[in-house]
C-alpha cells in the first residue's frame, strides 16, 4: 500500500489546524491595529485651526505706521511670510511702518492643518512740502562703525541709515574739508553778542538718513589732503560701502541699492566730489559739492554726472562759484545755488552749508535744495523737482541746467 497519499493529506490538514490557529492571533494583531487606526482618526477629526489677521488702518501715506493684529484658535505655532518674517505667537500685535504698498501673510498650524490669512497695507505717497523737504524725515536713524573696510586714502568710516524704510536704499558718501574731521564738535560762534554754531557737519547724516538715505561719513588720512586726494578717497569709499551689501554681518547686507550712490563734500571735500565723477566709477550717479574749493581755473571738465553746487558770494576762500560751476559740461545736468552775503548771521560765508537743521535763515534753504536734488536724481522722485528753483531774495546766482 502507497502512505505517500495518506500523509499528504495527514499533513494537509495539520497546517488547516495551524493555519486556523494563526489566523486566531493574526485577528488579535487587527485589533490593535485597529487601535492606531482610531489614534490616527481622532488625530485627524481634531478641530482645525483658525486664524485671524488684521491691519488698522489698512491705507496709510508713506511714513505712517499701522498696527498688525492676529489670533487663532486650535493652534500650536505661526508663522509670518511675505513682508514681514520668522516664527510668532499665536496671538498678539506689532507695529509696523512699510514704505510701499506690504502684503503680510501668517500661517497657524495645528492639528495636521494650516490655515493662512493676509492682509495688504496700501502706502500712498505723502505730500511734500516745503516744511517737510528741510527738517529731519520720518525714519529713525541708527549708526555704526564695526567692520567697515578702510582704505589707503581715508579712514574712520561711520554709516547712518534708516531702521523702518523698505530697502534697498540709496546712498550718500561725504568728506569733510580741509584740515576738519567730521568727529569734531559743533563750532560755536558769536555775531552780534549771540552764541549760534556755525557748523556741525553730522546734522547731513542725521537729515539724509531720516529721509531714507545711507549716509557714509569718512575723514582723509592727510587732513590737508588736495581735492584731487579726496576725490580718490571718496572712491574708495563708494567701493567699501558697496561691500557692505554683500557682508554678511553688515547692517545693510542685501540693503543698498549698489547703482544709486552720490558723493559729497564741503570746500576742499566738495570740489573733490565733483571730481570724482570723473573718475568712472559706475556706483556713482551725482555729486553734492558744498563750497567746494579748487584752484583749478578748469577743474570740473570731466563731470558728467548730476551735480549740484551749493555756495555764497564773499566765501574767504573762492570768490569765483559762478564762474568754476561754468565749467561743468552744459550736457550735463547741474544745478547753481550761490546765496548772497549775510554777515548779519554768518560769521564765515564759506560755512553757509554745515547746518542743515540750523538756526539761520537759509538753513532750511540749504536743506530743501540738496535733499530734494538727491531725491530727483537717486529715488527718481520727482515730487521734489518744484523746489529746485531760485530764491531772488537769498542768492546772488542761480542756474539749474537739466537736459
Amino acid at each position: 500500500m502507497n502512505l505517500r497519499p495518506v500523509l499528504f493529506l495527514a499533513i494537509l490538514a495539520l497546517s488547516a489546524c495551524g493555519g486556523s490557529s494563526g489566523g486566531g492571533n493574526s485577528g488579535g494583531t487587527g485589533a490593535s491595529g485597529g487601535s492606531g487606526a482610531s489614534s490616527s482618526s481622532s488625530s485627524s477629526n481634531a478641530p482645525a485651526p483658525t486664524v485671524t489677521l488684521s491691519a488698522s488702518p489698512e491705507s496709510i501715506t508713506a511714513g505712517s505706521s499701522s498696527v498688525l493684529t492676529w489670533s487663532s484658535t486650535n493652534a500650536d505655532s505661526c508663522t509670518a511670510s511675505g513682508d514681514w518674517s520668522g516664527t510668532k505667537s499665536t496671538s498678539g500685535s506689532v507695529t509696523v511702518t512699510p514704505s510701499a504698498t506690504s502684503t503680510y501673510t501668517l500661517s497657524c498650524t495645528g492639528g495636521g492643518w494650516t490655515p493662512s490669512q493676509s492682509v495688504t497695507i496700501t502706502v500712498s505717497a505723502s505730500a511734500v512740502t516745503s516744511a517737510s523737504a528741510s527738517t529731519l524725515g520720518t525714519y529713525t536713524v541708527a549708526t555704526y562703525t564695526s567692520g567697515i573696510a578702510t582704505g589707503s586714502l581715508y579712514n574712520i568710516p561711520k554709516i547712518w541709515y534708516p531702521t523702518n524704510g523698505t530697502a534697498p536704499y540709496a546712498a550718500v558718501v561725504f568728506i569733510p574739508g580741509y584740515g576738519t574731521t567730521y568727529t569734531e564738535s559743533p563750532e560755536v560762534v558769536s555775531i552780534n553778542g549771540k552764541s549760534v554754531v556755525e557748523a556741525d557737519i553730522i546734522q547731513w547724516a542725521n537729515f539724509l538718513a531720516s529721509h531714507g538715505f545711507v549716509v557714509m561719513f569718512i575723514d582723509p588720512k592727510d587732513l590737508y589732503a588736495t581735492p584731487n586726494t579726496r576725490s580718490l578717497a571718496l572712491d574708495q569709499a563708494v567701493d567699501a560701502l558697496v561691500a557692505e551689501n554683500t557682508r554678511s554681518a553688515s547692517p545693510l547686507f542685501g540693503r543698498l541699492q549698489v547703482d544709486k550712490i552720490a558723493v559729497m563734500g564741503h570746500s576742499y571735500g566738495g570740489a573733490g566730489a565733483i571730481l570724482a565723477t570723473g573718475l568712472g566709477n559706475s556706483h556713482v550717479v551725482a555729486a553734492v559739492g558744498l563750497s567746494p574749493v579748487s584752484s583749478s581755473t578748469n577743474p570740473y571738465g570731466a563731470d558728467k554726472t548730476p551735480t549740484i553746487m551749493i555756495s555764497a558770494v564773499a566765501d574767504p576762500y573762492l570768490s569765483n562759484f559762478p564762474q568754476q560751476y561754468g565749467t561743468i559740461p552744459s550736457t550735463t545736468t547741474k544745478l547753481l545755488a550761490n546765496f548772497k552775503q549775510n554777515t548779519a548771521e554768518w560769521k564765515s560765508m564759506h560755512a553757509i552749508a554745515l547746518t542743515p537743521l540750523g538756526t539761520h535763515s537759509t538753513d532750511p534753504e540749504v536743506a530743501r535744495l540738496a535733499l530734494s536734488f538727491l531725491e530727483v536724481y537717486l529715488h527718481s522722485d520727482t515730487r521734489y523737482k518744484p523746489f529746485l528753483v531760485n530764491d531772488a531774495a537769498n542768492m546772488a546766482n542761480f542756474d539749474y541746467v537739466n537736459p
